[in-house]
């Protein structure tokens, strides 16, 4: 975890409200009211100095008000600065006693690093409102020298400094010790101008005479009734300074200079020095926007209509194209008849292992209590037993499931997009026959469909009819061409069931066989064909499509999977327009690190500079916290000799691994269970030639006993790997 995460969850514990805290490219914190937003510079700086930063800050977020105050009051801004600080920090140590010691580290780290400015100056001369100012906030310079007070007068507004309570406190004290600095600037300026004992070279006369020319050039520079606003600084080479030729006079219509309190305005930039400003370094923050979920499912009857009006238009049945002499799916019908029957009986056997299992874990949850009746069956040990009463054996109730299922229908599936379909065939099967309700989306970008020329504004990147409310700067872009494609669901009757494990089987066949032009090869409709991994895009779908489905059937624990073969295509993100003759949104890539929120929730995931599986990664983070009753499970269709790749470089860095166990067991079991990585409680890694093997239990008529007992395992090890997601799935809701 990055410190700016660390320091952002830390900042929403101190404000125990629903406050939202963004690090941002900006050299001064800010606080959003409306939106409860806490944008917070990135910091360069110590642990110390960045607690002591956020906890100031967020102590104005809590007790400052929004109000725009500066013109309202004419009073030098840095004076209600300087007294409001000692307000809200009073009062964040007085709430969190933790930070008393932050804030003493913070400002030491600080001041010896000169960002007072106060190296040249001398304490005695300063301004009452800065000795105040380093009074609170350094208290002793060099350890051994306390911040000066001179006059019982000049420790009572000390004293009311510390008694202010609200910010009416604040702005009254502000003007009070404004308007009396005011009137010590003046008797300093008499004294100053009053005539030596010693100057006997001038007469009285001349002395009046000398005064009034002052005066007189005084009021015409028009300066003779503006209090000195500069500190004194009594040497002359001191005066000379660069530090007070520098400061910009920006006088308001009050009459004073805004660097009246000089401590205030040099610490401020000296904090802007060390905000990190790159845009490297600059979070990207990511809303989740809500669905359309009309616009981006594809419903079954739709793309079942579809495939049957394109297979019965025998569109290759012209004479020129002697490859193909119509569609004949006798020989795919007949595979699929035969893995019917045969998944019909080891689903019956996986039903009765689940039973069995689910029985256990019930009895194992089970608690025994004594009812207070006796039992008379034992009433002859009372002598010796004190166990004489009945008992009573409660065994708690399970939770309902569900089942949400994404497979990635990309081209790099091909080869093992068969196998899989046959393991969602079976899943399927199963949660039938179980009662569990389900539904399988494939997510592709490739599937077209008629568009309605009236329908929202949509650019080449991202659709806006794919939003469930109007979209905003800062919500994910959502790709234009995305569809979720409803394969299977619970709520077919089973005709309807069996018509789609049906045709989806035969678009598995086809691109298992897609180049045996002598086989059954066959055409299908080009929007059911391969295309990309928009992943990500079907990830924030989900935010919609789980409190759906659970309000539809009433899930209590909800499993979502997810099955791909490599890594997600880029997500965009909603930007204001570029120029001023756009108007409207654009997708955006994300610069810099991703971090996605949500205002509601308070949340704010990690960041990511990773716009694939790190995008990924936080995305599911974000989902577990929302959806805290749902099962996030993933499987990772992978080559031999890519999982020692993947276990390198894909798998979250905060997660230590033994990489010579874990590669000795993928080498023994062709899969591996890796939990609570990459954003999945469990993600499953699969060797995608060991999907494609399906081996029978055969031995020559000759084989001796060793033969048979390695040809049986052989057989037993191939089917556990080709049942992979569904015994996982089973284990996970038993």
């Amino acid at each position: 975890m990055s410190q700016q995460e660390i320091k952002g969850a830390l900042a929403k514990l101190l404000a125990t409200e629903n406050l939202t805290v963004e690090h941002c490219k900006c050299e001064t914190a800010s606080f959003d009211v409306k939106n409860r937003i806490l944008s917070l510079p990135l910091w360069i700086a110590s642990e110390s100095v960045y607690d002591m930063l956020v906890g100031h800050e967020v102590g104005h977020a809590l007790y400052t008000p929004a109000e725009e105050w500066t013109d309202m009051l004419n009073v030098p801004q840095s004076y209600v600065n300087i007294l409001e600080d000692v307000r809200i920090e009073k009062a964040m140590k007085e709430k969190f006693p933790g930070l008393r010691k932050d804030f003493f580290q913070g400002y030491k780290e600080l001041n010896e690093k000169d960002f007072f400015g106060i190296e040249i100056l001398d304490l005695e001369k300063l301004k009452l409102i800065d000795r105040i100012n380093l009074h609170y906030k350094v208290g002793i310079v060099d350890h051994t020298k306390p911040i000066p007070f001179f006059s019982d007068e000049e420790n009572e507004w000390v004293a009311l400094a510390d008694k202010c309570e609200t910010f009416d406190d604040v702005t009254d004290l502000a003007r009070r010790i404004f308007e009396w600095q005011g009137e010590q600037n003046e008797k300093q300026e008499e004294i100053d101008n009053a005539p030596s004992t010693e100057d006997e070279g001038f007469s009285g006369k001349q002395m009046d005479q000398m005064k009034t020319e002052v005066g007189d050039k005084e009021e015409e520079e028009g300066q003779a009734d503006v209090p000195n606003t500069m500190n004194q600084r009594g040497e002359s080479d001191r005066e000379e300074s660069d530090e007070f030729d520098d400061m910009p006079d920006q006088s308001n219509e009050g009459g004073f200079e805004y660097n009246d309190g000089v401590t205030d305005k040099n610490f401020a930039d000296n904090l802007k020095d060390i905000a990190d400003t790159n845009d490297y370094s600059n979070p990207t923050y990511c809303d989740v926007p809500d669905v359309n979920l009309n616009h981006l499912i594809v419903k079954p009857e739709v793309w079942l209509t579809g495939l049957k009006e394109f297979w019965n238009n025998d569109v290759y049945t012209d004479p020129d194209h002697k490859d193909y002499v119509g569609i004949d799916f006798s020989k795919v019908d007949a595979k699929y008849a035969a893995f019917k029957k045969k998944s019909n009986q080891e689903v019956n056997y996986m039903v009765k292992e689940f039973e069995c299992k689910k029985a256990a874990t019930a009895y194992a949850r089970a608690s025994v209590s004594k009812t207070g009746v006796l039992d008379t069956t034992k009433l002859f040990q009372y002598k010796y037993n004190d166990d004489i009463f009945k008992k009573i054996t409660s065994t708690p109730d399970g939770k309902s499931h569900g089942l949400i299922f994404l497979l990635d229908w990309s081209g790099s599936m091909c080869s093992q997009l068969q196998q899989t379909i046959k393991q969602l065939l079976s899943l399927a099967q199963f949660c039938r026959k179980v009662k569990i309700p389900f539904v399988v989306y494939s997510f592709s970008d490739s599937y077209w469909e008629y568009r309605d020329p009236e329908a929202p504004y949509r650019s080449r990147d991202n659709d806006y009819a794919a939003y469930k409310n109007a979209p905003k700067a800062g919500e994910f872009s959502i790709y234009t061409q995305l569809r979720l494609i409803q394969l299977l669901d619970s709520d077919a009757n089973k005709a309807t069931f069996d018509e789609q494990a049906h045709m989806l089987f035969r678009l598995g066949a086809h691109f298992e066989n897609r180049y045996d032009h002598w086989g059954y090869n066959y055409p299908i409709p080009p929007n059911m064909n391969l295309g990309g991994t928009p992943l990500n895009d079907s990830l924030v779908c989900l935010k919609t499509i789980i409190p759906t489905f659970k309000a539809k059937y009433g899930v209590e624990k909800l499993h979502v999977v997810t099955l791909t073969d490599g890594e997600s295509n880029t997500i965009g993100v909603l930007q204001q327009p570029r120029y001023d003759y756009d108007t409207g949104l654009y997708r955006g890539g994300v610069h810099g690190a991703a971090v996605v929120r949500d205002r509601k929730l308070g949340y704010h995931s990690k960041a990511s500079r990773d716009s694939h599986s790190g995008m990924t990664t936080i995305l599911l983070s974000y989902l577990k916290n929302r959806f805290p009753e749902s099962n996030f499970i993933g499987f990772r269709v992978i080559s031999g000799q890519d999982c020692g790749h993947f276990l390198k470089w894909n798998v979250s860095t905060n997660q230590e691994i033994d990489y010579d166990a874990k590669m000795k067991q993928w080498r023994k079991d062709k899969s591996l269970c890796l939990r609570n990585t990459n954003g999945y409680q469990e993600l499953f890694l699969l060797n995608q030639k060991t999907m494609n093997v399906e081996t029978e239990f055969e031995v020559k008529q000759d084989a001796t006993n060793a033969q048979i007992r390695t040809a049986f395992k052989k057989s037993l090890g191939a089917k556990a790997n080709n049942k992979k997601v569904l015994t996982n799935f089973i284990t996970q809701i038993a």
